[in-house]
């Protein structure tokens, strides 16, 4: 009897530690969207990123202001400006200067502790990778996360210019950074700052790429189009936009309407993100290495036909906002869909379409892009 106790509290407790390391055990599948299909693949950063992120390069010269800070991101040989960065002195949360759409911080005056060289011969300005409502983390067991820091010595009357390779430790975690601040400024401005009602974690690196409890994790930082999807997941689950679906999902299969829903949305969001709606040959860049170049304007003839694929089901709310003639009579924007879907909690694209007609958007519209995109009729 004593043993058959034993095995039964043995028992238990394995379940509560499974539960407790693995979310999918116990939880709706809403809280984690894993995407295995979706990742390109780790990081080749691991563990070993510091929270005090290496500077690549730093070129000083003379600046026309008080003092000013450039920040870009080095990508396919572009220098993309780091938008949003505050720049504090070390243990002190007065913002004294915060990088514009230039990527620019410019002070209005020299602190006191750059003429006297520094706090204690520590760096002298502090950039922490935190915004109330969206951050990029390092994670810490037990559940524990804290805001990757730059650091940078700089001198009164110089414009300080930090370029980061795309791919290099602080420029995975700026290119974090610059989609969860893009993702913040279209949100609100469009719709409101009530609409991000919870503040997002972006955890890097990660072992893979999924969504789960308010925090999108990451194996890349350097890859756009993976990181806005993850972030679309947890954006959709502010709105209460739809069902979450669950389970394992190929971007060119069909399977449950509702993980299609949420896996197109989540794709949508990342396009909408970061590419022109004017482009004619829309596309991600990054995502299933093994299907890329993933088009939205047209989707492949092999790809699972109706709206239990994800691809279509992103092609088909792609065309409701996209400026490129392709059949379309109208053109619907993105706020426009918010708000036909806030809090509807739809389970399918077919429920969506019906909620975007009670909107008002234009039956035309629908009927054309529904038929292009999951050649079937109405």
């Amino acid at each position: 009897m004593k043993k058959m106790i034993l095995i039964l509290a043995l028992s238990t407790l394995f379940l509560q530690f499974s539960v407790w390391a693995n979310p999918v055990a116990a939880r709706d599948p809403k809280f984690r969207t894993q995407d295995t299909d979706l990742s390109p693949g780790r990081s080749r950063f691991t563990d070993d990123v510091r929270l005090d992120l290496p500077l690549d390069q730093v070129s000083n010269s003379k600046s026309t202001a008080v003092m000013s800070i450039e920040v870009v991101r080095e990508v396919h040989g572009k220098l993309l400006p780091v938008e949003g960065l505050a720049f504090t002195l070390p243990g002190n949360r007065g913002v004294l200067a915060q990088t514009d759409a230039r990527g620019i911080a410019t002070f209005q005056t020299c602190p006191s502790a750059l003429k006297n060289g520094g706090l204690g011969g520590t760096p002298s300005l502090q950039v922490t990778l935190n915004h109330s409502f969206f951050g990029v983390v390092k994670t810490r067991f037990p559940r524990h996360s804290e805001a990757y820091r730059i650091s940078v010595s700089a001198d009164c009357g110089q414009n300080t210019l930090l370029t980061f390779k795309a791919d290099s430790p602080g420029g995975q975690a700026l290119g974090i950074w610059q989609i969860g601040w893009k993702a913040y400024q279209k949100i609100t401005g469009l719709l409101g700052a009530a609409v991000w009602r919870n503040r997002i974690e972006m955890a890097w690196p990660q072992d893979g790429d999924f969504y789960s409890f308010h925090t999108v994790h990451l194996t890349r930082g350097d890859q756009w189009d993976v990181v806005g999807h993850e972030l679309g997941h947890g954006v959709y689950d502010l709105g209460d936009l739809g069902s979450f679906g669950g389970g394992s999902h190929k971007i060119d299969e069909c399977y449950s309407s509702a993980l299609a829903l949420s896996e197109g949305w989540a794709s949508f969001f990342s396009a909408w993100l970061s590419i022109d709606p004017k482009d004619p040959d829309a596309r991600f860049e990054f995502m299933v290495p093994r299907r890329a170049p993933i088009t939205i304007e047209n989707v492949p003839a092999d790809v699972c036909v109706g709206e239990t694929n994800e691809w279509r089901v992103t092609a088909f709310f792609w065309d409701l906002i996209d400026l490129h003639e392709d059949g379309e009579r109208a053109q619907e924007t993105f706020v426009r869909l918010w708000k036909a879907l806030a809090g509807k909690k739809v389970g399918s694209a077919k429920e969506a379409r019906i909620e975007f007609e009670k909107a008002g958007i234009d039956k035309d519209l629908l009927s054309i892009a529904w038929a292009l995109n999951f050649k079937t009729a109405d």
